[in-house]
C-alpha cells in the first residue's frame, strides 16, 4: 500500500519542484498564507483548517482491504501539504516513506525531464511535534533540484500518528527560501487536524 502512495504524491511533487526550479529572481514568489481566512476540509473522517489562499483536491481508493484518502493541500506557489489516511491502520515508517518519496521523485523527473534535472539527496533528521493531541515522531528530510543551472534546496517532512481505527500521515513540501514564509500555513494544518 505505501509504495502507491508516493507515486501518486509525485505527481503532485514533481510540477511544484519544477516551478521552484525555474529561475525564481523574483519571478515566482510565495505568497504568504491567510490563515485568518481560514478553509475547512472537513470529510472521509478527518477535519482540519488550511490557509484561506490554498488550495485542496481529495482522493479516495480502496485496494487490499484499505480505504485511503489523500487530501492534497497545495498554495498558489510551491508549497504542498498531503494529509493521508489509512483505514484500518497500517504500519508507516517516517523513514520508508520518505525513502519511497524521494525515490519516485528522482524516477518520476528522469522520466519526465530526460536527465535535464539534477537531484541530489540530503541529509534527514528527527523531530516531534504534537499533531492530533499528542507528540508525534517526525522525519525531514532536505534535498536539491537543479534546473537549467538553478538550484533549489526543499524540505520533506513527514508526521505519523498511528491511531486504534486508522494511521495518519501528514506530509509537507517547500523549497528551503519559502520555509518561514509558508511554515504558519503547515501549521494551521496539523494543528488543527482531528480524526472524527
Amino acid at each position: 500500500m505505501l509504495a502507491r502512495s508516493p507515486r501518486r504524491a509525485v505527481r503532485w511533487l514533481l510540477p511544484l519542484t519544477l516551478a521552484a526550479a525555474a529561475p525564481a529572481c523574483g519571478l515566482l514568489s510565495e505568497p504568504t498564507p491567510d490563515v485568518a481566512a481560514k478553509q475547512a476540509y472537513d470529510a472521509n473522517g478527518l477535519r482540519f483548517d488550511y490557509p484561506g489562499n490554498w488550495k485542496h483536491e481529495a482522493e479516495v481508493t480502496a485496494a487490499d482491504g484499505i480505504e485511503t484518502v489523500l487530501v492534497t493541500v497545495e498554495s498558489t506557489g510551491s508549497a504542498i501539504a498531503m494529509v493521508q489516511q489509512f483505514k484500518p491502520a497500517i504500519a508507516i515508517d517516517p523513514d520508508e516513506m520518505l525513502g519511497l518519496l524521494t525515490t519516485e521523485l528522482r524516477k518520476a523527473a528522469g522520466e519526465q525531464l530526460a536527465g535535464a534535472l539534477d537531484y541530489a539527496q540530503g541529509g534527514s533528521r528527527s523531530t516531534t511535534r504534537t499533531m492530533l493531541g499528542a507528540e508525534r515522531p517526525v522525519r525531514a528530510s532536505s534535498f536539491e533540484v537543479a534546473l537549467v543551472g538553478q538550484k533549489v534546496p526543499h524540505t520533506f517532512e513527514v508526521v505519523v500518528a498511528e491511531l486504534d481505527d486508522r494511521s495518519i500521515m501528514v506530509f509537507t513540501q517547500a523549497p528551503d527560501e519559502d520555509l518561514a514564509t509558508v511554515r504558519p500555513g503547515f501549521d494551521q494544518i496539523v494543528g488543527s487536524l482531528t480524526a472524527r
